[in-house]
């Protein structure tokens, strides 16, 4: 998470990651191993028709290597398709490990707090199977439109696999952060505290905007907060993700935490303004930072330090930032 925070939610941070971490293992295992002996299994045909991978498909072997490419393809289909019930099965579980998870992150949480899947996250399961279904139609569309004539014609069609195999994993992650911060949000309502938003390290600059800002119990965040161009979070929004691999936090706010001089809210805040203006994000592109960090210059920040708006002001005007300044060329002495 990005700033000073207390140890009791450092320490749920890393437990959720590492909760995420598990639930996407776990949700892709089976159909990364199909991709995997599929892949296989197609270079080895590729070498028993052309000899090697690095040499183009005579005219000759292209028929059979074809038949070969759409037989593999429609038995990893068939399987990935197969393992779908048991993936939704699995996502469902973990949300229903998640809500415990984020239940118990606070020390101050009641006892016998009822948690429940919101509407959103089980729908968002449900379209998953869609999804993947989908994706799956289109592997199998690319083989058999393929036309081959080297190896990077078969990869291109694994490639289709593989984006298969990434949605599962990205799902899993949303679901488990979601529940986690829904387990979070049941606790808070239970005993009527706002809820805080705590942006992950290296934050999108949508969600360092949401950074430090309160929810009230059942009311949810306000739409369109963003440093950047435009905000991921189109209509109010009862906590993150707030756009895919998503890994901020909501915790229960119950009132001040002395050790940092200042109101936790606050300090997230201005950690949030210190990572624009230094151009912290992982999630934006060189120019979107330094629009960010120009137009935030242009506001009355206040409780940061000159250094660090002069810094940001010089970079602006260089547009370069300090994480972007070109390195020195190599020179080799005589």
């Amino acid at each position: 998470m990005a700033g000073p925070l207390p140890d009791w939610m450092t320490a749920h941070d890393q437990r959720a990651l590492k909760f995420e971490q598990q639930a996407q293992d776990h949700t892709a295992a089976a159909l990364k191993l199909a991709l995997a002996d599929a892949a296989r299994r197609l270079a080895a045909e590729y070498i028993k028709a052309v000899g090697k991978l690095d040499q183009p498909v005579p005219p000759t072997a292209q028929s059979s290597l074809r038949a070969a490419l759409r037989r593999i393809v429609t038995a990893l289909a068939t399987g990935m398709v197969s393992e779908l019930p048991a993936l939704i099965s699995a996502l469902t579980d973990i949300a229903e490990q998640g809500l415990r998870l984020g239940a118990h992150a606070s020390p101050g949480r009641p006892r016998r707090t009822q948690l429940a899947q919101s509407a959103e996250l089980r729908a968002a399961i449900r379209r998953t199977e869609k999804t993947l279904r989908d994706q799956i139609a289109e592997m199998q569309q690319q083989a058999a439109a393929a036309d081959l004539r080297t190896f990077g014609d078969v990869t291109t069609v694994i490639a289709k696999g593989q984006q298969v195999v990434n949605k599962a994993q990205a799902a899993a992650a949303w679901a488990a952060n979601r529940a986690v911060n829904e387990g979070a949000r049941a606790v808070a309502d239970r005993s009527k505290s706002p809820v805080l938003w705590v942006a992950e390290p290296g934050a999108c600059l949508t969600c360092l905007a949401y950074a430090g800002h309160l929810a009230e119990p059942g009311e949810p965040f306000p739409a369109g907060l963003t440093f950047g161009d435009k905000s991921t979070v189109d209509e109010p929004i009862d906590g993150p993700p707030a756009h895919p691999w998503c890994r901020c936090r909501l915790q229960p706010w119950y009132g001040t935490e002395p050790q940092f001089g200042v109101e936790l809210p606050t300090a997230l805040k201005r950690e949030a303004q210190r990572q624009v203006l230094r151009g912290k994000s992982l999630y934006a592109s060189r120019p979107a930072k330094l629009r960010a960090a120009d137009r935030l210059l242009k506001t009355s920040l206040s409780g940061l330090p000159e250094h660090v708006k002069l810094t940001a002001a010089h970079k602006v005007q260089a547009g370069v930032m300090a994480w972007a300044l070109p390195k020195r060329p190599h020179t080799t002495k005589p």
